[in-house]
């Protein structure tokens, strides 16, 4: 999907627009920094992984607090970055069946929730996706791919999991043990 820009736009980062490759920067159109900018490849960042990372992080941590949430999508851009069977695109992460369980799990109550309009929550977790994706805010849990709600047994994978703290009611994992420093 692309999406045009008016005639006059120009990325600041590089050479998309109607001045150099063409009138196509998806990144620029959506309001967010260019992923040639940031050196991601251009599939890395699309407006549908804005859309469904935001999607994810209402259905699984709307009314924690923010840096759970914030830790919540990096958990789905940690496993982006790893390019494992995890899937290689926001999109294919979080639709990989069992693992963000609001989105797969036939059985889960949120698969069929959907925010409002005018939800405070829902706009607060689009900020924190773009966010996220644009490299504007720090993983509170460095190393994090994982977690589970504490309403739940602990999952069998968190026995060989490095756990990495807790924040509200969800705790959080690196099950890939690629620890990553505070950034």
């Amino acid at each position: 999907m692309t999406i045009e820009m008016a005639e006059n736009q120009q990325c600041e980062k590089c050479d998309h627009g109607p001045n150099g490759g063409g009138n196509q920067c998806l990144m620029l159109a959506q309001g967010v920094a260019c992923h040639k900018g940031l050196g991601w490849s251009p599939i890395a960042f699309r407006p549908d992984d804005l859309v469904f990372l935001a999607l994810a992080i209402w259905r699984e941590s709307r009314g924690e607090p923010v840096a759970c949430r914030v830790s919540v999508a990096h958990s789905v851009w940690n496993r982006v970055q790893r390019k494992s069977w995890w899937g290689d695109t926001v999109v294919n992460v979080l639709r990989k069946k069992w693992q963000y369980s609001s989105l797969t799990d036939p059985r889960d109550p949120q698969l069929t929730t959907w925010p409002q309009s005018g939800d405070q929550h829902w706009e607060e977790c689009i900020s924190i996706a773009r966010d996220v994706l644009t490299k504007k805010s720090a993983h509170p849990m460095p190393g994090a791919d994982s977690y589970h709600d504490i309403s739940i047994a602990p999952p069998a994978w968190t026995a060989k999991a490095r756990r990495c703290g807790q924040i509200g009611k969800i705790i959080f994992y690196d099950v890939d043990h690629d620890y990553q420093e505070a950034s």
